[in-house]
């Protein structure tokens, strides 16, 4: 049985969740609608041709109101006020919330039109639940959670290795740098904002700014409450971030058993979301990598009960990736049926 899902929201994430459902990684996935404010001209053409990750090989055309990706007919809507989108009609099982304008407290306007479930594509103010995939989408209980937030793509990112090193070394206290490529909503030349760093040229700037992270991680790592702190450092590239994590941990340990930690998880309760690097690589190399948190197995600085380690993601296609993997399942427990996974 699929599952039918409408986006709300066709930017950087809508659309590369776009391409992701409709190409073999979204098999058993139905997508049925788009709603976003753009001209569907543009919003076709932005699909088809992506600065950072090319030409999508799926053909994509227009016929009237509907995109047509790869002979499939999808409704593109042009809606403004979600209590009036047709979710009932269409039989919405899932709206994939990745406006970015409906993150605190009206995600849930979808369900008055009809969605059974919401997943915010990002960082929310009081969900039924925040879930990392990975690390504590077990805990979803479809009785319980129909607002559901995916956290932050810098959360997705620190997350898996963080528990483990908690689960293998303890954590005692933390703090995290995150490098993170400058997003959509920062100028290309100095502006006006509330913010006096971001309001900077986004390409020209090394910008040190706050991240969700700092609020994020202890609520999908609740033992990390008290000992975790984060900042980002936004720099001129577009795409994938770097994370240094520095960690206190309960014992002395050894770069060969943080390796060895992360090899392992990597191989079994981490497969697909964790990686080990030994290669040495830059950021350019991980674009459009799948994992949430690749290792710099390179860069491991150990000294007694102190580790830091550098974490590579892609913060769009590895992102995107793991809304899916959640898409899958919250959709299986809620249905009490098993939506295969795509092969990788």
């Amino acid at each position: 049985m699929s599952i039918k899902i409408a986006i709300n929201g066709f930017g950087r994430i809508g659309r590369q969740i776009t391409r992701l459902l409709t190409s073999d990684a979204g098999a058993g996935l139905e997508l049925r609608a788009i709603n976003s404010l753009e001209p569907i001209d543009q919003a076709a053409h932005l699909l088809r041709y992506d600065s950072n990750h090319g030409i999508f090989p799926q053909p994509v055309t227009t016929e009237g109101q509907n995109l047509i990706i790869g002979g499939h007919t999808i409704p593109f809507l042009n809606q403004p006020d979600p209590t009036r989108l047709p979710w009932s009609q269409l039989g919405i099982d899932l709206v994939i919330e990745a406006s970015g304008s409906l993150t605190q407290g009206k995600a849930g306007l979808h369900r008055q039109s009809g969605a059974t479930k919401v997943l915010i594509t990002a960082a929310a103010d009081n969900p039924d639940i925040t879930l990392c995939f990975g690390v504590n989408h077990t805990l979803y209980q479809p009785d319980l959670h129909h607002i559901i937030s995916g956290s932050s793509c810098t959360t997705n990112c620190l997350a898996p290795a963080t528990k483990v090193l908690n689960d293998e070394f303890t954590i005692l206290s933390s703090l995290a740098t995150f490098l993170h490529s400058y997003t959509i909503n920062q100028p290309l030349l100095d502006g006006g904002g509330h913010d006096l760093r971001r309001m900077r040229a986004a390409g020209l700037n090394i910008i040190p700014t706050t991240t969700s992270a700092s609020e994020q991680m202890p609520k999908v790592i609740p033992e990390l409450t008290g000992r975790f702190d984060a900042l980002a450092i936004r720099v001129p590239t577009p795409e994938v971030h770097l994370a240094y994590l520095t960690a206190k941990v309960g014992r002395k340990v050894t770069k060969t058993e943080v390796v060895a930690a992360f090899t392992k998880a990597a191989k079994e309760l981490f497969h697909g979301i964790i990686a080990v690097c030994d290669h040495p690589l830059v950021s350019i190399d991980f674009k459009d990598s799948q994992p949430s948190s690749v290792l710099d197995a390179g860069s491991i600085i150990v000294q007694d009960d102190i580790i830091q380690i550098m974490i590579w993601h892609d913060n769009e296609s590895s992102y995107c990736k793991r809304m899916i993997d959640l898409v899958r399942y919250i959709s299986s427990v809620t249905s009490g049926t098993t939506v295969a996974p795509a092969s990788s």
